[in-house]
C-alpha cells in the first residue's frame, strides 16, 4: 500500500511540475537551459515557493489518502462478486439434474391428475394418495444459498414452497373420509402450477452464467 501511495504521489508531483514549468524550459539551447535551472533553483529556495510546494504536497497526500482506499475497496468488492458468482455456478450445476428429475415427475403426475379429474370417478380420486412428491435433497440442502443465483434462485424457492403446500393438502385429502371432486381438482391444479414453476426454474437455472 505504501509503495502505491509513493508511486501515485510521484506521478502527481511530476505532472504538477511539468504543467507548471514545462512551457518555460528553453529546450535546444544548453546555455539557456543552464540559466533556467539556476533561476528555478533560486526561486525554489524562496519561502513562498516552499510554502506552495508544501501546500501542493498536502493536497496530493489528501488525494492519495482518498483514492488508494477507494481503489482497494473496489478491487475487494470485485473479487467478492467474482467468488459469489463462481459459488452460484457450482450450485446451479449441482441442482439442475434434480430440477430436471422433478420436472419429469411433475409431467407424469399432472397428466394423470387431469385424467382422474376428467373421469369424475370418486374412487379414482383416492389415487391422489399415490402422488407423493417432496423436496429434492440437494436443493433442500442449498436453500440458504439460493441468493447466489440472483433472480434464477427465486423460481426454485417458490417451487419448494409450493411442494411443501402440496404435501400438506395431499395429506389432508388422504385423511378425509371421502375425496371430493373439489379436493381432487385443487390437487390437480397445484400439480399443474408446480409443473409450470419447475419449467421456469429449469429455464432460469440452466441459463445462469
Amino acid at each position: 500500500m505504501r509503495e502505491t501511495q509513493f508511486m501515485l504521489f510521484g506521478i502527481a508531483m511530476g505532472a504538477v511540475v511539468g504543467l507548471t514549468f514545462g512551457h518555460y524550459i528553453p529546450f535546444g539551447d544548453s546555455e539557456k537551459v543552464a540559466a533556467w535551472v539556476q533561476a528555478v533553483g533560486s526561486i525554489c529556495n524562496s519561502e513562498k515557493v516552499a510554502a506552495w510546494v508544501q501546500a501542493i504536497g498536502t493536497l496530493l497526500a489528501l488525494v492519495v489518502a482518498i483514492v488508494v482506499p477507494w481503489w482497494q475497496h473496489k478491487k475487494i468488492e470485485e473479487e467478492r462478486k467474482r467468488e459469489d458468482f463462481l459459488r452460484g455456478r457450482v450450485i446451479a450445476i449441482t441442482i439442475l439434474p434434480e430440477i430436471v428429475d422433478l420436472y419429469d415427475r411433475l409431467i407424469k403426475l399432472k397428466n394423470a391428475s387431469i385424467k382422474i379429474v376428467a373421469s369424475g370417478d370418486a374412487n379414482r380420486f383416492l389415487e391422489f394418495g399415490k402422488f407423493t412428491i417432496s423436496r429434492p435433497q440437494k436443493i433442500s440442502e442449498r436453500l440458504d444459498s439460493m441468493y447466489l443465483l440472483g433472480d434464477a434462485g427465486d423460481p426454485v424457492l417458490a417451487l419448494m414452497a409450493r411442494l411443501d403446500l402440496y404435501a400438506i393438502q395431499q395429506q389432508r385429502t388422504i385423511n378425509s373420509v371421502a375425496v371430493s371432486n373439489d379436493a381432487a381438482k385443487a390437487l390437480s391444479t397445484m400439480l399443474i402450477q408446480m409443473f409450470e414453476m419447475a419449467e421456469k426454474a429449469f429455464s432460469q437455472v440452466s441459463a445462469f452464467r
